[in-house]
């Protein structure tokens, strides 16, 4: 099969697959952490059942704890916007689709040029990365919110407290 008859295949898939077709902002962002309840309760709320249908989530890329929290999920297949099969779209009975993903299958199999195609996967490959910048800059401060260690500093530096702690110097006469 050439290149055209696999983007007019794929197109038509999508297509005929339009009314089974959920399209939802972020769903690493929704989900937080690792809890394959909390992403059944997602997938649900939205309209999409792993328990009861298949359900694929194409996603522009797929973070660890989305991936962990899915892993569990017979009916559930994940899978990213560059690596859709046909037979994944036709398969599904539900298919739950990031606005990422949408722009990009949009472009590369609508009517956008090889350029266009190739500018849009570098500029959501940068949305990509500093948005798991973001996370893993907020779950380290949780944690170290957890062990009340920023709360200690925020209320220390209010009252002007600052820690000075002596430098443990090795004692020169052990050896």
């Amino acid at each position: 099969m050439n290149r055209k008859e696999k983007r007019l295949a794929m197109a038509t898939a999508l297509q005929s697959a339009a009314p089974d077709l959920v399209v939802v902002p972020s769903v690493s962002k929704a989900l937080p952490d690792i809890k394959t309840q909390a992403l059944v309760s997602l997938l649900a709320s939205v309209g999409a059942s792993p328990m009861d249908q298949k359900v694929l989530l194409v996603m522009w890329k797929v973070p660890m704890h989305v991936h962990l929290s899915a892993r569990n999920l017979e009916r559930l297949f994940v899978n990213t916007a560059e690596s859709l099969q046909i037979l994944d779209v036709l398969n599904a009975d539900k298919i739950v689709i990031e606005e990422q993903a949408l722009r990009f299958l949009s472009a590369k199999f609508g009517l956008a040029s090889g350029e266009e195609v190739a500018q849009l996967r570098e500029e959501l490959q940068g949305e990509f990365e500093h948005q798991q910048i973001v996370e893993t800059l907020e779950a380290l401060r949780l944690a170290l919110a957890g062990k009340g260690e920023v709360e200690g500093e925020a209320a220390r530096e209010e009252e002007g407290v600052v820690d000075v702690q002596p430098l443990d110097e090795p004692d020169a006469q052990e050896g």
